[in-house]
C-alpha cells in the first residue's frame, strides 16, 4: 500500500468516526465521499466537525450531488500513449483520449464531480486496485468532441503481468463503464525498478534500501 492509499484510508476512517459522533442517523455514501474528498484536498478537519456539529451534512450533500444528471454516458476512453513502460511502485503520466458521444457536456465541477480514473487487474483477471487515482478533466468535453489528456497513474507495487482499464467515474455515483462507456483492457508488464535515471550516489542508496527491505521481509 503506497502513501496515497494510506492517506486515503486514514481520512476515510476519520470521516466515519466524525459521522458516527455527530450524525448517528444513517447518512448516504455521498456524504462520506464528499467529506473524504474535502479532507484529501486540504479542507480543515475542524471546519468539517463544525459543519457536522450544526447538522449541515444534508445541505452539502444536496448542493454537491443534487444536480447530477443520471444519463447514459455514451462515449469512450482510449489509451493513446506510445510509451507503455511501467515500473513497480512508481508513478507516471499516461496519455488517453476521451470521446463524448452523449447529449451533455462532461466536466469536473462541484456539481458534476467527473474524473478520469482506472482499475488494475492481475493476469488472472482478479482486481488488483479498483479505486485508481482520480484526474480532473482540464476543460469541458462537449457532445461530439474528443479530448486528449494526461492522467495520473499509480503503478502496482510488485512486478508482473497486469491489465489496465482506464475509465471515468462520477464521484459518489457510478463508474461510467456501468453507463455504457466504451473501455478497453490493456495488457501491461510492470517491470522492477532498477534505479535508471538516478545519479550514481542515489542509485547506490536505492539498492541499499531495497536490500534492507528484502532482508527485513525474510
Amino acid at each position: 500500500m503506497d502513501i496515497d492509499q494510506l492517506r486515503r484510508r486514514h481520512k476515510a476512517e476519520l470521516v466515519e468516526k466524525a459521522l458516527k459522533i455527530f450524525c448517528p442517523e444513517e447518512v448516504g455514501q455521498e456524504v462520506k465521499i464528499y467529506w473524504l474528498e474535502r479532507l484529501l484536498e486540504g479542507h480543515d478537519v475542524r471546519q468539517m466537525l463544525e459543519h457536522l456539529k450544526h447538522g449541515h451534512s444534508r445541505s452539502l450533500e444536496k448542493s454537491r450531488f443534487g444536480g447530477v444528471e443520471m444519463c447514459v454516458s455514451t462515449g469512450g476512453v482510449e489509451v493513446i500513449d506510445q510509451d507503455l513502460e511501467f515500473h513497480a511502485d512508481g508513478r507516471r503520466k499516461l496519455w488517453v483520449r476521451i470521446e463524448n458521444d452523449s447529449t451533455s457536456a462532461w466536466e469536473t465541477t462541484p456539481e458534476q464531480p467527473l474524473y478520469a480514473a482506472y482499475h488494475w487487474y492481475d493476469e488472472t483477471g482478479n482486481v488488483h486496485d479498483f479505486d485508481g487515482k482520480r484526474t480532473p478533466l482540464p476543460k469541458p468535453i462537449h457532445p461530439g468532441d474528443t479530448l486528449p489528456m494526461e492522467i495520473d497513474i499509480v503503478n502496482p507495487s510488485a512486478p508482473g503481468d497486469y491489465r489496465l482499464m482506464v475509465t471515468m467515474v462520477m464521484e459518489g455515483q457510478f463508474w461510467m463503464e456501468e453507463k455504457e462507456l466504451d473501455i478497453h483492457h490493456i495488457p501491461i508488464t510492470v517491470l522492477e525498478y532498477d534505479g535508471d535515471g538516478l545519479t550514481r550516489q542515489a542509485r547506490d542508496l536505492y539498492h541499499q534500501l531495497k536490500r534492507s527491505v528484502m532482508e527485513a521481509a525474510h
